[in-house]
């Protein structure tokens, strides 16, 4: 594939600065344009010459406005990002709606470059490659420009440069030791980058491979494929409607019926079956800390089916600075502007600790679906994004417990009016949950088709009965213990 684009193609500098001219006063009109646009634009430029990649971003920020583009280039993972998924990092960095990001040896580069070094098995490299090409249509599908592009650099370029930064010392930062590594592997090097770039190829975002021995032709033709994909989905003029009544077919019978809601507690088995979880939770999270051991709890339910008791009881069993409780409500001005997973891929647990969320990911799949905040193509898409989000949690080692906290419809209603009918808990009840209610069968079928859809191997879930509230919170704490238990011996 690259030998292919050893074409010795060279632009003079009278003919390149006659074509920038003109290039560049459509590329601000095109930004200008942008800036009104309701997606985003993500550049990920790679190759093995790191220099003239970066040389080649420096030159079309000259021709850009600056204040709206950004460049990203990421070092190796440290040991606190590589307890996350990969592409953590590239997600917490994208572009918000009309602005543009350039990757400087993104993601695809990382894998590349970290199997040709023996850091990634083969299994686990098929496995990224798989990951990298959802990441890119996942963006896409929302609306993204998402573009690839690969500057080759030849062999004997290469080379020379390497001797000249051992010659001269001075010199020896232009080449990273990892890019030397590379270079001196340039066989087993570019035949993985080979197998990357095909294994991500797509019709809808072909990878752009362009001869870079001549800076100015790289440059240009770089410059060129950005008019041309702004020009091209720009001249679409796509618009996301609003908010659409959903059609949602109630079936005759879904999986919460098998979920016994009459199981309950008495005070004494209550007390001390917590207690003793509390006591396990608590040692076994300050191992999983010393560990890095990092965790993630999902918390969905009906309203008041207590979820926020059940979160509670966790707390009250581990040390404050070992677990966060992330409460999702409506997205904000701000995460509109961005993928809607993008604000659940942001706040990820560092390393060994653990995340809990109050409602979680799967609005987009309930309230989003139930109340026409989404379309219907958008929340079917939904699910095969959950489901590769949640195993790149997996697959990185990620404690994952996803929890369905279940009432009945009468034992809701007797909580909606307790809540009324005490002045402390008043605050609980809301217009918007009593409306919830009204739609009851319709969030019926939602969960029903979303716990099908996303119940894995690596990601059940687990569906608690919560009709008495303390058999709900004692089968939460001794799940999660459970499961932090088996990731330590896995560890051990």
């Amino acid at each position: 594939m690259f030998e292919e684009m050893e074409l010795g193609q060279v632009m003079e500098p009278a003919a390149f600065d006659a074509a920038v001219e003109e290039l560049r006063v459509e590329l601000l009109e095109l930004q200008s344009e942008l800036l009104e646009q309701r997606f985003p634009v993500v550049v990920e430029i790679s190759g093995f010459d790191r220099r003239v990649n970066n040389r080649v971003i420096n030159d079309l920020f000259r021709w850009f406005d600056a204040r709206y583009i950004r460049a990203v280039g990421l070092d190796p993972p440290n040991e606190d990002e590589a307890a996350r998924p990969r592409l953590w990092r590239y997600w917490r960095a994208l572009p918000p709606h009309g602005r543009m990001t350039f990757f400087l040896d993104g993601w695809t580069m990382e894998l590349a470059s970290a199997h040709a070094l023996d850091e990634l098995d083969e299994r686990t490299f098929e496995q990224e490659l798989a990951h990298n090409l959802r990441f890119t249509r996942t963006l896409m599908d929302d609306g993204a420009i998402a573009l690839r592009i690969w500057l080759h650099v030849s062999e004997k370029r290469l080379r020379k440069r390497v001797r000249k930064a051992e010659k001269e010392p001075e010199d020896a930062w232009v080449v990273p030791q990892r890019d030397q590594a590379l270079i001196e592997r340039y066989e087993r090097s570019t035949a993985c980058a080979e197998r990357a770039i095909s294994a991500t190829m797509t019709e809808r975002c072909p990878w752009h491979v362009i001869e870079a021995d001549d800076r100015r032709f790289a440059t240009w033709s770089v410059a060129v494929c950005i008019r041309d994909a702004l020009r091209a989905r720009l001249a679409q003029r796509h618009e996301r409607g609003g908010r659409e009544e959903p059609i949602i077919d109630e079936p005759a019978s879904h999986i919460l019926q098998t979920v016994d809601v009459t199981r309950a507690l008495d005070d004494a088995a209550y007390e001390e079956r917590l207690g003793a979880g509390q006591k396990r939770l608590h040692r076994l999270s300050r191992q999983c800390r010393e560990a890095g051991v990092s965790s993630v709890l999902a918390f969905e339910g009906w309203d008041a089916a207590g979820k926020g008791g059940a979160i509670l009881r966790l707390a009250q069993g581990m040390d404050a600075v070992n677990y966060e409780v992330v409460r999702i409500g409506a997205p904000t001005p701000l995460e509109r502007q961005f993928h809607w997973l993008w604000r659940f891929w942001r706040d990820l647990p560092e390393f060994g600790e653990m995340t809990i969320w109050d409602r979680t990911w799967y609005g987009r799949v309930l309230v989003e679906r139930v109340e026409g905040f989404a379309a219907v193509e958008e929340w079917r898409r939904a699910m095969a994004e959950i489901r590769d989000f949640e195993e790149q949690l997996v697959e990185r080692g990620i404690v994952l417990q996803k929890f369905w906290l279940h009432i009945d419809a009468a034992e809701q209603l007797r909580r909606f009016q307790e809540r009324e009918d005490e002045a402390y808990k008043q605050y609980k009840i809301t217009d918007e949950d009593w409306r919830n209610r009204d739609r009851w069968n319709h969030y019926l079928a939602a969960v029903d088709e979303m716990v099908r859809e996303t119940s894995t191997a690596g990601a059940p879930w687990q569906l608690i009965p919560a009709t008495d509230k303390r058999l709900a919170r004692v089968l939460v704490v001794e799940a999660v213990a459970d499961a932090l238990e088996a990731a330590l011996e896995r560890r051990a």
